[in-house]
C-alpha cells in the first residue's frame, strides 16, 4: 500500500504567513520597474519626487523586514529557494530606496548618475534630430537655431537639452556646425558645453567640469558616445572645414558674389550693382544694441554715401521677416539681406568663433567691405566697430 505524504503540523499556516512579505516585496519590485518605465518615457520627476519615492521604498523595506522578523519561523521552515527570494527582494528594495534618497540629496554637480543621464540626453537629441532630418529632406537643423527648430518642429521637451550635473541653464549642449549628414562617423556631432541656447561651435565651447573625473561627453555622427578628457580634445575630428584656414579677404581681391532675399523677400544679387560701388556690412543679429547703432549710422549717412555713388547692403543670419521688423522699427530705408545658412558669411570669412559674455560660440563677426564698380574690394574691415563702418568707407573713398 503506497505511503501517503503527511503535511507537518503548522506547515500550511507557516506558508500563508510567508505570503504577506513575499507579495509585498513583489509589489514593490513592480513599483520600481514602473519607475524605470516612467524614466524611459522621458517623464521628468523633480528631485523632491525622487526623494519621496526613496523614502517610501525605505519605509516599505522596514515594514517588510518587520514582517519577516514576526514570521521568522515561517521563513526558516520554508524551502531555501523561497527564503532566498524573500531576502533578495528585501535587499533590492532597500538598496533602491537608499540610492534614490542619496542621489536626491547630493548636490547635482556630484551626482554619480549625472554622467549617465547626460549621455541619455545626448542620445535622445540624436533621435529627435533624426526625426527633424526625416521631415526636412535629410538636412540637419541650422546650427544657429538648432534648439529652437527642434522645440518648434519636433515638439522636443526642453528637459532633453539639460545635463543634470551641469550648472542650471536652458541648454548644456552645443552642435558642431561642420557635422553634415554625409560626414564620416567619427566627426563630433553634439557635445557638452557651457550653458546657453542654440550654441554651436568647435572645441573652444567644450565643458569639462560637469562630472567627477573631469571630462566632456561627446556624441559622434555614428551615434557613439565617449567621455573625453581635456588632453584628448585636440585629437577629435571636427570635420574638414574646421581644419582649413579661415578665409580672409584683402583689398584688390574679387568680392564673392551672392544672391539673397531682402526684407521684402525679393532676391538681391551683388551682380545687380555692376558699375556701382557697394558697401556690404555683416552684423550678428537684428535689433540688438550694437547692430542697431551700426544700422542707424548707415541710415544717417545715406545722403553722403549716395553722393559718392555707394549702395549700402546689410547682411545677417536673421530671417526676412525679422529684417523687415528691424527696417520698419528704425526706418532704415536700405536693403537688409538674410544669410540664414551663413554661406555668404563663410565666403567672406566673417563666420567664426567669437566670445560673448565669456562664452565662446560660432556666429557672425561684425565686418564691412567696400566693393568698387568692377567687383573688386577697395576696403576690408574685419571686427569693425559699429560706429566705424561708414567713416572707414568714406576715408577709403577719398
Amino acid at each position: 500500500m503506497p505511503k501517503t505524504k503527511v503535511e507537518k503540523k503548522g506547515a500550511e499556516p507557516a506558508r500563508r504567513r510567508l505570503e504577506l512579505p513575499l507579495v509585498l516585496g513583489i509589489c514593490l519590485i513592480l513599483f520600481i520597474a514602473a519607475l524605470g518605465v516612467i524614466y524611459a518615457m522621458g517623464i521628468r520627476l523633480e528631485r523632491s519626487d525622487w526623494l519621496l519615492i526613496g523614502i517610501i521604498l525605505l519605509v516599505a523595506s522596514c515594514l517588510m523586514l518587520g514582517l519577516l522578523l514576526v514570521f521568522h519561523r515561517a521563513v526558516f521552515k520554508s524551502p531555501m529557494r523561497v527564503y532566498y527570494a524573500v531576502v533578495m527582494l528585501w535587499v533590492l528594495i532597500f538598496v533602491a530606496g537608499s540610492a534614490l534618497v542619496l542621489i536626491a540629496v547630493m548636490p547635482s554637480e556630484t551626482k554619480p548618475a549625472g554622467k549617465l543621464l547626460c549621455t541619455v540626453n545626448l542620445k535622445r537629441l540624436e533621435v529627435v534630430i533624426g526625426y527633424y532630418a526625416a521631415g526636412s529632406g535629410g538636412a540637419y537643423p541650422d546650427p544657429a537655431r538648432w534648439c529652437d527648430l527642434l522645440v518648434k518642429q519636433v515638439n522636443v521637451p526642453e528637459d532633453f537639452f539639460v545635463c543634470s550635473s551641469a550648472k542650471p541653464a536652458r541648454c548644456n549642449y552645443a552642435m558642431n556646425p561642420y557635422c553634415k549628414p554625409d560626414s564620416p562617423g567619427d566627426v563630433v556631432f553634439l557635445f557638452e558645453s557651457k550653458g546657453g541656447w542654440n550654441q554651436h561651435g568647435g572645441p573652444g565651447l567644450m565643458e569639462f567640469g560637469n562630472h567627477q573625473g573631469e571630462g566632456c561627453n561627446i556624441l559622434f555622427k555614428n551615434g557613439g558616445v565617449r567621455f573625453v578628457k581635456p588632453g584628448d580634445a585636440a585629437k577629435l575630428n571636427w570635420g574638414k572645414e574646421v581644419k582649413e584656414a579661415a578665409v580672409e579677404l584683402k583689398v584688390v581681391d574679387e568680392a564673392p558674389g551672392f544672391s539673397l532675399l531682402d526684407q521684402d523677400r525679393e532676391t538681391v544679387s551683388l551682380s545687380d550693382f555692376a558699375g556701382k560701388k557697394v558697401l556690404v556690412y555683416f552684423y550678428p543679429k537684428a535689433d540688438t544694441p550694437g547692430c542697431t547703432k551700426q544700422a542707424c549710422s548707415v541710415r544717417d549717412s545715406t545722403v553722403q554715401l549716395k553722393e559718392k555713388g555707394v549702395v549700402p547692403l546689410g547682411i545677417s543670419p536673421d530671417e526676412p521677416n525679422e529684417q523687415q521688423k528691424f527696417d520698419e522699427k528704425y526706418a532704415l530705408g536700405f536693403r537688409l539681406l538674410s544669410d540664414a545658412d551663413h554661406k555668404v558669411a563663410d565666403e567672406y570669412g566673417v563666420w567664426g568663433e567669437k566670445e560673448i559674455a565669456g562664452e565662446k560660440m560660432m556666429g557672425m563677426i561684425r565686418s564691412a567691405f567696400l566693393i568698387d564698380e568692377k567687383g573688386r574690394l577697395m576696403g576690408v574691415w574685419y571686427n569693425v566697430r559699429p560706429e566705424d563702418t561708414v567713416p572707414n568707407a568714406m576715408k577709403a573713398l577719398e
